[in-house]
């Protein structure tokens, strides 16, 4: 019976990742779940129930007084993984706000077939963020149930060992994908200062601090996850990997940030 409540708690979260289309949580497959069935199964029936309320809640559902009194509470998640993804898709939606202020204006009527295009972009990163957001709860489940698998014999250290790999993997690549469509926002922030409404140049300004700040809150989390890796190599890589997006994003952000205080200026 306690090897049929833990099928029916992956299926949950197996479904989960289906239904939001999580192509991180589906790297888990069905042959590494294998290596879950030990004697004492650490999730059981009202785990089970528990963890099938909890992944089947979408940020992207709550409103923010819920989402906040979420974030300040005791349990995991959300937590500055689900914050820094919220926090990219606020950026792009400033970002939306300041393309829908700029179309249909003729002093701007050069750069209407752009903007446009800017506008679908947007929505869709806006979109990517809150789903990043979303999947970071998804592939923490795993990860921290994982570390309540038994590491009495060599046998099970090993099997725990390859399971924790899995799933620290999958929750770094979930920031690493926050960090990059962060640069993406930049870039068209970057746009934006420059082409924009001058009306709406300081709502660029705020966007980019909070790209800025989802940017470096991604990478927080890649780093607390590659530091509990046993493959240094693969940790070092993403490491480096989230090294390099933070410091071009920092520095293309303060950039950014600063032709905006200028022409607030001006």
């Amino acid at each position: 019976m306690e090897k049929e409540n833990w099928v029916l708690a992956c299926a949950v979260y197996m479904k989960s990742a289906v239904e939001r289309g999580s192509i991180i949580a589906l790297t888990v497959s069905l042959d590494k779940l294998n290596l879950f069935f030990y004697r004492k199964p650490y999730i059981i029936m009202e785990n089970k129930m528990r963890l099938e309320r909890r992944i089947n809640v979408m940020i992207q559902d709550f409103t923010i007084h819920t989402f906040l009194e979420k974030l300040s509470s005791k349990s995991p998640t959300p937590g500055g993984g689900g914050a820094a993804g919220l926090g990219g898709a606020v950026g792009a939606a400033l970002g939306e706000m300041v393309v829908n202020l700029t179309l249909g204006k003729k002093r701007y009527a050069d750069v209407e077939e752009e903007m446009q295009s800017i506008l679908e972009k947007l929505e869709a990163l806006k979109r990517e963020f809150l789903r990043l957001a979303d999947e970071d709860e998804v592939v923490f489940v795993p990860l921290a149930a994982a570390y309540c698998l038994p590491s009495g014999t060599e046998e099970e250290k090993l099997h725990k060992t390859e399971i924790l790999e899995t799933h620290l993997l999958a929750a770094s690549l979930v920031p690493l994908m926050v960090m990059e469509r962060s640069m993406e926002t930049l870039d068209i922030l970057e746009f934006l200062a420059e082409k924009g409404s001058r009306l709406a140049v300081s709502d660029v300004g705020v966007g980019v601090q909070f790209i800025r700040s989802a940017l470096l809150g991604a990478k927080m989390n890649v780093s607390i996850n590659t530091k509990s890796m046993k493959e240094r190599e693969k940790a070092g890589q993403l490491q480096s990997q989230a090294e390099h997006l933070a410091e071009e994003g920092i520095r293309k952000a303060d950039a950014i940030y600063a032709k905006v205080e200028a022409a607030l200026k001006a």
